[in-house]
C-alpha cells in the first residue's frame, strides 16, 4: 500500500504535555560534555551563537547522525555523534498463523499468515539523557540549546 493511501503515523505523540529544558554553555575544548535534562529526548537543537550554525537530531534518525544547518541555509548530515540520547529501541517481528492451523506446514486452506512487529522503546538507564559530542564544545564559542521529550 502507498504511503498517499495508508498516510503516516507518529512514532510518539504527547497529547498536550511534554518535557523541554534549555540551556546555554561557553566551549571549553574538554571533550563530549553529558547533560542531565531529566527525560529522554524527542528533539534536540543545539546552535552555535558565534558561528551561527545549527545542529538538529530528531527521534526517529540514526542515533550517529545529527542534521547541521549553516548560515547560507544549506544543511548536511554530520555522522559524527554530535548528539546522543539513552533512548534505544528494539524491533521483534513474528509470523503469526490464523487460527486453526499450524505454523510453518504451509498447508493448503491453512489461510493466511501475518506478520506482526512490535517496536518497543526504552531508556539506557546507565546513560546520561544526552551527550553533546566534543565537536560541540570548542574553545569560547557560545552554544545555546532546546531539548523536547
Amino acid at each position: 500500500m502507498s504511503l498517499n493511501t495508508a498516510g503516516l503515523a507518529p512514532l510518539n505523540q504527547s497529547y498536550g504535555v511534554i518535557n523541554m529544558a534549555t540551556g546555554n554553555y561557553t566551549g571549553d575544548g574538554s571533550g563530549s560534555i553529558q547533560v542531565f535534562v531529566g527525560f529522554t529526548p524527542r528533539l534536540v537543537t543545539v546552535y552555535d551563537i558565534t558561528d551561527v550554525t545549527k545542529w538538529e537530531w530528531i527521534d526517529g534518525m540514526p542515533s550517529t547522525d545529527t542534521i547541521k544547518t549553516v548560515t547560507a541555509g544549506t544543511f548536511t548530515v554530520d555522522t559524527s555523534s554530535l548528539i546522543v540520547t539513552n533512548g534505544t529501541s528494539y524491533s521483534i517481528t513474528e509470523n503469526s498463523a490464523e487460527e486453526g492451523s499450524t505454523p510453518g506446514t504451509g498447508q493448503v486452506g491453512d489461510g493466511q499468515t501475518t506478520d506482526i512487529t512490535i517496536t518497543a522503546e526504552y531508556p539506557a538507564l546507565g546513560t546520561a539523557q544526552l551527550t553533546f559530542g566534543s565537536g560541540l564544545n570548542t574553545s569560547a564559542k557560545v552554544y545555546a540549546f532546546v531539548v523536547m521529550g
